[in-house]
């Protein structure tokens, strides 16, 4: 019903005045959905009874990337816990999966490389290749190193933040600096959509389909940046979450 685009508040329901204005009768409303293929969370700053929260489908993509949402959320689900009148939730990827490729798109059905993809399918269960560790509650970001976008900056997409969150912090050297959240449509900044776009480019038939595709994707509502001046170099990403749980990420490049 509510949608942020671009940093604006929109609807597509004909009677939207009228179900803001009954809805904010209640103490809270959380309006959950689902079944999109991408991850939107919104908390009307103007009236904060009121919050929608669409989550990806566990399909992803589904043939065109169906490891991840149009917003580079992982395959993955919410668990929400309501106690005595207390309502708290927290992201959970998809950790036994087998990985098997099964796109429409392609002349050879080739698969993209993901070699952008922070984890690997190793007998049917996903683990970071970092370090093999399972992919689990902890993983709640993507960092970008710099030049992954063609700039400076390092980029964290941060799968389920909305306005009670607190601003991700990039430490350098144990150095603060508060990343800024980025608004513009521009589909590069949309990990699942840059993914996609290398996937239609490499299946030459389907590169006008690519382009149509890429053109018209929303822009990624959980992207953060900072610019950092060090062509090799490392920190790490911290965000604080709406409950009060700190969540980081370290990157190297």
């Amino acid at each position: 019903m509510f949608r942020l685009l671009g940093g604006k508040e929109r609807s597509g329901a004909k009677h939207y005045a009228d179900y803001r204005t009954l809805l904010a009768r209640y103490k809270k409303v959380y309006a959950w959905a689902g079944h999109t293929h991408t991850t939107f969370n919104y908390v009307d700053t103007s009236n904060q009874v009121i919050e929608t929260h669409t989550l990806t489908r566990v399909t992803g993509q589904l043939w065109t990337n169906e490891y991840l949402g149009g917003n580079g959320t992982p395959r993955g689900y919410v668990v929400l816990d309501c106690i005595d009148g207390y309502v708290s939730w927290r992201f959970k990827p998809v950790f036994y999966q087998s990985g098997v490729f099964t796109g429409k798109y392609g002349s050879d059905g080739k698969q993209p490389s993901y070699d952008s993809r922070d984890w690997n399918y190793v007998s049917g269960q996903a683990v970071m290749k970092s370090n093999g560790n399972p992919l689990d509650a902890k993983y709640q970001m993507q960092l970008f190193a710099p030049g992954t976008y063609g700039d400076g900056y390092i980029y964290a997409n941060v799968f389920l933040w909305d306005e009670l969150w607190k601003k991700p912090v990039f430490y350098q050297n144990g150095v603060p600096s508060t990343m800024s959240r980025v608004t513009e449509a521009d589909h590069r900044y949309s990990y699942s959509d840059w993914e996609i776009s290398r996937f239609y480019r490499e299946n030459n038939s389907y590169m006008a389909k690519q382009e149509a595709f890429a053109n018209n994707r929303n822009n990624c509502e959980t992207m953060f940046r900072v610019f950092v001046s060090d062509t090799h170099g490392g920190g790490t990403v911290k965000v604080t979450d709406r409950f009060g749980n700190e969540h980081s990420s370290t990157i190297s490049w």
